[in-house]
């Protein structure tokens, strides 16, 4: 159940071109409700990564 919630949140990320660059499990906190991830600050953005490989 849980690790449903988890990929379909990492795919919702991906979907925006943004990639969780430090995502353990130390970064995912669980609740009855549902997953939230946390410390984003960390994160690369797929569209400016693309800029600077082409």
């Amino acid at each position: 159940m849980f690790l449903d919630e988890i990929i379909s949140q990492i795919g919702m990320a991906y979907l925006l071109w943004v990639i969780h660059a430090d995502l353990s499990e130390y970064n995912i906190f669980v609740y009855e409700c549902g997953v939230q991830f946390i410390d984003w600050p960390q994160y690369a953005n797929l569209d400016f990564q693309k800029e600077i490989w082409y």
